[in-house]
Parts: structure tokens; C-alpha cells; sequence
């Protein structure tokens, strides 16, 4: 992790590296450093005169197990656990030695650190993770391999009800995921928003993940909490392969969240426009309101993506449909200073003196938003 590599820089700057002073924190900023470095003369020396192997230093609260085991210093980790190393000491950003192995790649640390008894269950990290989901996260088959060898628990959460699958599919480690599922990983497991991890590689740019975890039984018509199914996450995430795969698979093009967004609305407001089109080919609805009102035209009006505010125009979008306070696309688009959008709006029939609920128009729309050369276009008419 870089934060530990910042440390030991500062621990550099201060003079402390080489220093021969008695002060313990001195010695103790050596420790680390020459731990991160592989330094086991120096380690052993420092030993030897008796410094705390658990010292914690710096805004983190690194220490010389974690230093070792971030930089793969087998040699220097062994002497340090010799020395009475607390193997589950955390960092005060809550990293252990175990924790940083797992996410480096270090195995043979790993290996060591199982030999002295870490406990793989130990919840780290600000996500409240466990070392196997950290090895996955970094799609670090070897380990999550050996760990789950070892008894680690294949489904527990972090506090965001994460598993190790959903950190191996957000990774796209296929090889991961496979030794998860494998190993009886719950394959539609949910995270607290109701996600996947079908979800998830629907968002990603692996189809052949999605093709795997298909394959493996996974619900493709799972919905998280907000009612988005697999097809919205892949609109979002822009691969039109993943929404190819799923619209053959079975899912409903039209699908509706619980405020009644679409699959095109999703891909209008992320400025997908090969998926946009796509869509509306395959029969998309142009025009389908949200429980606001907004249909997608609404969306690229206020993002500014032009070109899919004027396709969604040529496609036979409501330019003068109101949402349920009376705005108009042509107040969105006013509003953000989209002038290309503006004009391209008004030459199609918008409606320029059309009021909202507080009788604005999209003049006013602009002029609050200081948009004055909006202002000055629309003044003509």
C-alpha cells in the first residue's frame, strides 16, 4: 500500500534512518523503516537492544510486521514474529500484516503468517473486510485458493455485504471467481443495495464472466433494492456486449426500476450512445416517464450529450413533454448552459415560452443559473 511507502519517506526525512540517538521513538521509526527495507541486520540489532516490535507510528499507525509484509521481507517478518509480534495488530486505518500480504500477492507471507496462527477471520480495513476478500479484490487466485484450503469463511460480508465473489467479479478475476464458486461461494449473494455479483459483471467489461456466472446458475433476473436488474447496471457500465448477452438471455428491454427508470434511461444519463441506439433498434421505448415525469430526453438535456439528446429528438422524443412540476427539456438544458442542446431544441418546435409550476421559463432557467449567453439566445424569440 502506498500509504506505508509515505511513511517510511517521512520516517527518511526526519533523519531518523541511521541515527544512532537513544530516543525510543528514534529507534522505533527504524524499526519500521528497516523493516520495509529488509534490513534484518538492523532488525536484529534493534531487537537485541530491546525496541517494541509493535511500536505504531505516523498518521496511520504503521508498524515493522505490516512495513515487512508489504514489501514481501520474509526473512525480516519471521524475526519480528520471534521477537513477539502481535500478528493481529492493526493499523490505525485497521490494516494488519495479514491484510497487506493479501493484497500485495505475497504468498509466502501469507504462508508464514498461517504458520504463526493468524486468525483468517479477522474483520480489517475501513470496509470491516476479511483477508480473503482483500486477496480477492486484487484477483489473487493463489491465495484465496490457499485460504479457503486453510477454513476461511468463502461468505462473509463486509459492512457493505460484500463477499469475496463480489470483490473477485468487480476485479474481473474470472480465475477467482471460479475457485470461489468452486468452493460453494453463494453466487447471488446481495450486498446491502440489494447487488450482486451478476450485477456487477453486467457493469464490467467481461462478458465471458457473465457468460461463467450465467452458466453457474446465477438468478440473472435478481433486482437490487431499487428495483435495477442486471440490464441497468450494464447500461450504466457502457459494454454492449454484456447488454447483447443479457437482452438474448431474457430480460425485459422495457424493464422499469422502483421509480420507474428504464434501461434506456440509465444509458441516456451515462452518455452511452452506441447503447443508446442499440436500444431503440432493438425497441427500446423512446418516451417512457419516470415517477418524476422525466423521460430519457430529460437526461441528456441536463448531462449535456447532444448527440443523443438530438438522436432521441430524430427518434420521435416528446421535445415539449413536462415532467410533474412543468419542466420542460429545453428549462433542463437551459439551465445547465447547454446551448448546443438549446438550440437544437428550439430549431425542432420546442416551446420557449412554456412555464414551469412557478411560471419560469427556460429564459429564466438560465438567467438564474447565469448563464447569459443562453440568455441572450433565447432573447430573439
Amino acid at each position: 500500500m502506498n500509504h506505508i511507502k509515505k511513511i517510511v519517506l517521512l520516517i527518511l526525512g526526519l533523519g531518523f534512518l541511521g541515527c544512532t540517538g537513544t530516543r525510543p521513538e528514534e529507534k522505533q521509526a527504524l524499526l519500521i523503516s528497516a523493516s520495509y527495507h529488509g534490513d534484518i541486520e538492523t532488525v536484529n540489532r534493534l531487537i537485541a537492544e530491546g525496541v517494541d516490535v509493535n511500536a505504531r507510528m505516523g498518521k496511520d499507525g504503521i508498524f515493522a510486521l505490516q512495513a515487512a509484509a508489504n514489501q514481501n521481507q520474509i526473512a525480516v517478518a519471521e524475526a519480528l514474529l520471534n521477537a513477539g509480534a502481535d500478528i493481529h495488530l492493526l493499523s490505525s486505518t485497521l490494516w494488519s500484516a495479514m491484510a497487506e500480504a493479501c493484497y500485495e500477492g505475497h504468498i509466502n507471507i501469507v504462508y508464514l503468517l498461517v504458520e504463526h496462527g493468524v486468525n483468517l477471520e479477522q474483520k480489517v480495513t475501513s470496509n470491516i473486510s476479511t483477508v480473503l476478500s482483500i486477496a480477492a479484490s486484487q484477483g489473487h487466485a493463489d491465495i484465496v485458493s490457499y485460504l479457503l484450503q486453510k477454513g476461511a469463511n468463502v461468505n462473509d460480508p463486509d459492512k457493505d455485504g460484500w463477499t469475496a465473489l463480489h470483490y473477485a467479479v468487480r476485479n474481473e478475476s474470472l480465475e477467482t471467481a471460479k475457485i470461489l464458486i468452486v468452493n460453494n461461494a453463494n453466487i447471488n449473494a446481495k450486498d446491502k443495495a440489494g447487488k450482486s455479483p451478476f450485477m456487477l459483471a453486467a457493469q464490467s467489461a467481461n462478458v465471458e464472466m457473465l457468460t461463467y456466472l450465467q452458466s453457474q446458475k446465477a438468478d440473472i433476473s435478481a433486482k437490487d433494492k431499487a428495483g435495477g436488474n442486471a440490464l441497468f447496471y450494464a447500461c450504466g457500465g457502457g459494454n454492449i456486449e454484456n447488454v447483447k448477452f443479457l437482452l438474448e438471455a431474457g430480460l425485459d428491454i422495457n424493464s422499469r426500476d422502483k421509480n420507474l427508470w428504464t434501461p434506456l434511461a440509465v444509458a441516456v444519463k451515462q452518455g452511452q450512445f452506441s447503447i443508446v441506439k442499440y436500444l431503440i433498434e432493438k425497441g427500446a421505448e423512446i418516451d417512457p416517464p419516470d415517477t418524476t415525469g422525466w423521460t430519457p430526453l430529460f437526461h441528456a438535456c441536463r448531462e449535456g450529450h447532444y448527440e443523443i439528446a438530438k438522436y432521441l429528438v430524430e427518434k420521435g422524443a416528446n421535445i415539449n413533454r413536462t415532467s410533474i412540476h412543468q419542466v420542460t427539456p429545453l428549462m433542463l438544458a437551459a439551465h445547465e448552459g447547454n446551448l448546443d442542446i438549446v438550440k437544437m431544441l428550439v430549431e425542432k418546435g420546442a416551446n420557449v415560452h412554456a412555464k414551469d409550476e412557478d411560471g419560469w421559463k427556460a429564459i429564466d432557467s438560465a438567467r438564474a443559473a447565469k448563464h447569459t449567453h443562453i440568455v441572450n439566445y433565447l432573447k430573439q424569440f
